[in-house]
């Protein structure tokens, strides 16, 4: 199943986003996006979980987790995504 990271502080790296991840994915498949024209740098992450059970226990359990001072949001991807 894939989700969808958002409001991720861009001072986060992709290795601080695996390790949020190991617990239920050990090898979790990533895409980050940028935007890099809004006043304030947001990051969105997408991620595969294999495991549907792992990755809506995911969802349950990060959303609304505080990052780096910033509340993340998760969710599961609208789309299928490439990762």
């Amino acid at each position: 199943m894939n989700i969808r990271i958002s409001n991720v502080p861009e001072e986060v790296t992709r290795q601080d986003i695996l390790v949020l991840l190991q617990k239920y994915e050990e090898e979790a498949a990533l895409r980050i996006v940028v935007d890099r024209y809004s006043l304030k740098s947001l990051i969105i992450v997408f991620a595969t979980i294999q495991n549907e059970a792992k990755a809506l226990q995911a969802i349950e359990e990060m959303n609304g987790m505080s990052v780096k001072g910033e509340i993340i949001e998760v969710r599961r991807a609208v789309n299928e995504v490439n990762v």
